[in-house]
């Protein structure tokens, strides 16, 4: 059986200048890494995560990092897209019917981020191999000191919360 990859999505923006959506720097680090997986055949199927974080009538991170993968030379039949998660805990609980599906399978995200999402998945005692994008790349994680506080604090929130609930509260009122 094929290895799948569930990549976690990161996160977008809106940009003024050209009045249009973008991915984020994260999330663009963890594509490059998911298509370069890919290419060398590390991976057989993809499952992307990410839904519409800023509402309705708005697109999803799926829908924005779709084209980047194929851009890059993967194939729209091994992508398998699930738009619904709209935070990181979603996303773990979406992947899991994929994960107990699959034989081998793959999380991956970047370095700092890759922390939490390895305790959410402990806590659920889903046992997965993870990478962190950044080791994909060969560079060194790069995350901003906001963003190593921000994972931190949350991390150890996950100590009271095994499942995440309030640690997606936490997140959401970080992030704005």
């Amino acid at each position: 059986m094929e290895k799948v990859l569930i990549l976690h999505s990161g996160s977008y923006r809106f940009d003024k200048e050209n009045g249009k959506f973008e991915l984020g720097k994260l999330a663009k680090l963890r594509l490059l890494a998911c298509a370069k997986l890919y290419k060398n055949k590390v991976v057989g199927k993809i499952v992307l995560t990410g839904g519409n974080v800023f509402g309705e009538g708005h697109p999803t991170v799926t829908s924005l990092s779709v084209p980047f993968l194929i851009r890059r030379g993967v194939l729209k039949e091994d992508l398998i897209v699930d738009g619904r998660a709209k935070d990181t805990v979603g996303e773990v609980e979406l992947s899991l019917p994929k994960i107990l599906k699959a034989g081998k399978v793959t999380v991956l995200s970047d370095a700092e981020h890759l922390k939490r999402v390895k305790i959410l998945y402990q806590n659920r005692k889903i046992k997965v191999e993870f990478l962190a994008a950044e080791d994909v790349l060969g560079q060194k994680p790069r995350s901003s000191f906001v963003t190593k506080v921000r994972e931190a604090f949350l991390r150890l929130w996950l100590i009271f919360d095994k499942k995440g609930f309030w640690v997606n509260k936490l997140a959401l009122f970080l992030r704005n």
